[in-house]
């Protein structure tokens, strides 16, 4: 089991939430964990190119990208219950802005998308320490697991991206994502 993305941040060291629930899954299944000790976003993005050439780092990189299974979630930018990528203090309110901005939904493992799917040109992905889409797309499977209305827009984005084979959604947020999709039917004439 493999951690996909870095946690540390300016606030925490990454080990909060994630290391327990990491431990608890790889004891479940009775796997070895490998933690990916990075920050979830670099300050520069010349400190990431460099600490991805690391053997330590390099082992992390290699074993997860031979995993044959992802299970992650979908980060919203907006609405109550925030991905900690929004409240780490990761970022500035001007670059909370920017990605506003730049259209963003939400973050699949660090690396932020758009409702449309795309991400390549955001420019705060560069420093980001966790798989693209298109990494995550050579993944056989991809277990997307999420609930909550505030989500959808991201949700939509991850399908969107490729990012994800499999979904597990509450019934409601379902529902609201489907409607979402549906194209509007048309308008009476009154």
């Amino acid at each position: 089991m493999v951690q996909l993305n870095g946690a540390a941040g300016p606030r925490t060291t990454g080990t909060g939430t994630s290391a327990p629930l990491l431990s608890t899954m790889a004891r479940a299944f009775n796997a070895e964990l490998y933690p990916f000790p990075t920050p979830a976003f670099f300050d520069l993005e010349e400190t990431r190119t460099l600490l991805w050439k690391e053997s330590s780092v390099r082992r992390i990189l290699a074993v997860r990208s031979a995993v044959d299974l992802a299970v992650f979630s979908v980060g919203a930018f907006h609405g109550p219950v925030l991905s900690q990528v929004y409240t780490e203090g990761h970022f500035t309110q001007a670059a909370l802005r920017s990605l506003n901005e730049n259209r963003v939904v939400g973050d699949i493992c660090t690396v932020f998308i758009r409702e449309d799917g795309s991400y390549a040109d955001i420019d705060v992905n560069r420093r980001a320490s966790g798989p693209t889409p298109s990494d995550l797309a050579r993944i056989p499977r991809r277990l997307c697991v999420v609930s909550g209305r505030h989500k959808v827009r991201g949700i939509v984005g991850a399908l969107r991206s490729g990012a994800v084979t499999d979904l597990v959604i509450d019934d409601l947020t379902a529902k609201v994502v489907l409607d979402h999709l549906e194209p509007p039917g048309p308008t009476a004439n009154v």
